[in-house]
């Protein structure tokens, strides 16, 4: 820091300013509050359809994943940016984006905590340690709410939150993973966003195109379900899936003694976590993890669980 780019990365970052992302809330029409949290500034948005419940536990949780990211080195600090703006809003999905003014402009950064941060949780049977089925997809974060569901916390000494808390923090980890990816690898960033475009112009994206399978296969077997579809969407999912799973402590070399998921994490330009957090303490329940959670209805047996909290 502070983050340098090329001149085809620092167009790519201006052309993200016109992203999908600025019209999924009216941000024009909603008054900032500017808020410091942890020394870093955020400038946050709240739609007016969000809830004040919801809406303080986002900043609760956005506190929380700041000082996280200090603690592992990673985070910027407000010299590396131009601006820093967060949404809160009821509806949609979560994002994590990067975009610049200008050539030569510091970026500006942008975490969007959408709906699925606060009501979302797929719970279920599978036979598989990572895939599972499910509409939406399974994550990360949903393992990680099975990993921590139904256990006894010592809360004198604070040592961990609970399971709905552990899947809300590795969703917002997991939008920040996008953010870093974009902070640190511009270019493999976009390259993999080419790929999931089609837009097959630079020769670095035809062979990105030919490692989709491979890399799929890898995603769904060790990761999730979200990371293993076989197309274009899943190169940066994936390296957002691991991010998030780095931060929240699982171990990716003991889930997959192979190295391929964090070999390919690595070719995909996915950013080093200085200081990683201390492993699970019980990473073969994550490994060799076997759901056997009720559905929705209550009625327990195969299918996808949605639970509000």
């Amino acid at each position: 820091m502070p983050y340098t780019f090329t001149h085809h990365e620092q167009l790519s970052l201006v052309g993200n300013a016109t992203g999908a992302w600025a019209t999924a809330m009216n941000w024009g029409a909603i008054t900032p509050q500017t808020t410091t949290l942890h020394g870093v500034t955020c400038s946050i948005y709240q739609d007016p359809n969000e809830t004040a419940e919801k809406a303080s536990r986002k900043k609760t949780l956005l506190g929380l994943s700041i000082k996280a990211l200090q603690s592992a080195g990673i985070m910027f600090t407000n010299a590396d940016v131009q601006a820093f703006h967060v949404g809160f809003y009821s509806t949609g999905v979560s994002r994590g984006v990067v975009y610049s003014t200008g050539l030569g402009v510091a970026p500006t950064v942008v975490l969007m905590l959408g709906k699925r941060i606060t009501e979302h949780v797929i719970s279920q049977h599978h036979t598989h340690a990572a895939g599972g089925l499910g509409n939406p997809p399974r994550i990360v974060a949903d393992r990680l709410h099975d990993y921590y569901k139904g256990r006894t916390w010592d809360y004198k000494r604070a040592t961990a939150i609970s399971a709905a808390q552990m899947c809300e923090l590795a969703q917002a980890f997991h939008e920040f993973g996008h953010i870093f990816h974009q902070l640190h690898d511009a270019r493999e960033f976009f390259l993999n966003g080419d790929v999931a475009m089609n837009n097959l112009v630079p020769l670095g994206a035809v062979a990105r195109s030919i490692e989709i399978p491979a890399l799929s296969t890898c995603g769904r077997t060790h990761i999730s379900q979200y990371c293993g579809a076989n197309d274009g969407n899943s190169l940066n999912e994936f390296v957002a899936e691991v991010f998030s799973g780095i931060m929240m402590g699982v171990d990716w070399n003991a889930v997959d003694p192979t190295g391929g998921v964090m070999t390919h994490y690595g070719a995909m330009g996915g950013p080093a976590v200085p200081t990683p957090r201390a492993p699970l303490t019980r990473m073969n329940d994550f490994v060799q993890q076997r759901c056997s959670c009720v559905r929705n209805d209550g009625t327990g047996g195969f299918g996808a669980g949605k639970v509000i909290w």
